[in-house]
């Protein structure tokens, strides 16, 4: 409704800004506001929470710009492993979970035995390493201005923390991307995209940070023996990788 209302100045504000890769520092502040997580059996203790960054408006729309723009170049390109759903169009956790049940349905029909392995990026969106997400977006040949305004993006980030009717000062960040931003999903996958070119005889799906390998022969020792290898694999690639 803004832009309709002015869409001269949206133009002339944001189309400098993302070609030039520059994210201005007011829209890099953020106040994380510290929720509790449904169904904790414990909330004394901080893994019983999660903060999600509330970030400035204007600030959201270069973001959105730049996901769709991301989105765009996965669809058409290598950008991202195929079996990386979210954070993309018509890959939502709908259609993981619908490809997951086929695989096993399929299997099942042809009386063999599928098995999978589920497992989980810890810490995901907040352990993301700058100088790593910009390597690995430097090695695909993106277009420099979407990396420079990545960097920019990650730069001087403050946030200030919310709990409980109470605001703390703004303290610098020094690594991730902020939840609650519409581009952290996709530039989390891409931080991930290398742990999945090397895996062998297994069917990898994951959405965002949540990664399933499956399998299936007549045997579940196989089976186990097979998702053991590649778990394996799988871990010393994120190790190798600092992920």
């Amino acid at each position: 409704m803004a832009f309709q209302a002015i869409p001269d100045t949206f133009l002339k504000v944001y189309g400098p800004l993302i070609d030039k890769g520059y994210h201005p520092k007011c829209w890099r502040q953020a106040t994380g506001a510290i929720l509790a997580k449904p169904g904790k059996p414990d909330y004394s203790i901080p893994k019983a929470y999660r903060i999600i960054s509330l970030l400035n408006c204007l600030g959201k729309v270069s973001e959105r710009i730049l996901a769709r723009r991301l989105g765009l170049m996965a669809e058409n390109g290598p950008l991202l492993h195929d079996s990386q759903m979210g954070g993309r169009r018509k890959r939502s956790a709908v259609d993981t979970a619908m490809l997951l049940t086929d695989f096993v349905e399929r299997d099942k029909a042809n009386s063999r035995n599928s098995s999978v392995a589920f497992l989980d990026v810890k810490g995901a969106f907040d352990h993301v390493a700058k100088g790593r997400l910009l390597q690995t977006m430097h090695s695909l040949s993106l277009p420099q201005s979407i990396i420079d305004w990545t960097r920019s993006f990650l730069e001087e980030r403050l946030i200030r923390l919310a709990f409980d009717g109470q605001i703390e000062e703004f303290s610098e960040v020094e690594t991730g991307v902020p939840q609650g931003s519409p581009i952290s999903p996709i530039l989390f996958l891409i931080y991930i995209r290398d742990l999945f070119q090397n895996l062998g005889d297994v069917y990898l799906l994951s959405y965002i940070d949540d990664i399933a390998l499956a399998t299936s022969s007549t045997s579940w020792t196989k089976n186990a023996r097979i998702l053991q290898r590649e778990v394996g694999k799988l871990t010393r690639t994120g190790d190798s990788q600092a992920i």
